[in-house]
């Protein structure tokens, strides 16, 4: 599957990368003005003609997991009504060492594979 992310925070200003960080971290963090707070990202999705389904079915499996996850307080995915194959995920952590845990997450490894 074919799928186009866009990430975007709910603050702004610049923190450096940590040399470790998975890259859905490392584009998070300059945004943030302190990476212990709770923050909201907007994920836009773009799923290849034909694999709506199959992507439906990898997200709600990792979303069972994700919900489990200390730092997890919202997510949620939604299909644009007028846009075929396009889908908002709406994400809300408790910090960005909630986000780091759940990119690292075996459920997360999964869905982000199948894509």
């Amino acid at each position: 599957m074919r799928v186009l992310l866009a990430l975007a925070a709910s603050a702004a200003l610049a923190l450096p990368a940590a040399a470790d960080d998975h890259p859905i971290v490392a584009g998070i963090r300059p945004k943030l003005k302190d990476p212990a707070k709770p923050f909201t990202m907007f994920v836009a999705l773009k799923v290849k003609a034909g694999q709506e389904a199959a992507f439906e079915a990898a997200f709600a499996a990792a979303a069972t997991g994700t919900r489990t996850e200390k730092g997890f307080v919202a997510y949620e995915l939604n299909r644009l009504a007028d846009e075929p194959g396009k889908y908002v995920a709406y994400e809300k952590w408790k910090s960005l060492d909630a986000l780091a845990e759940h990119v690292a997450a075996p459920h997360t490894q999964k869905l982000l594979e199948a894509m």
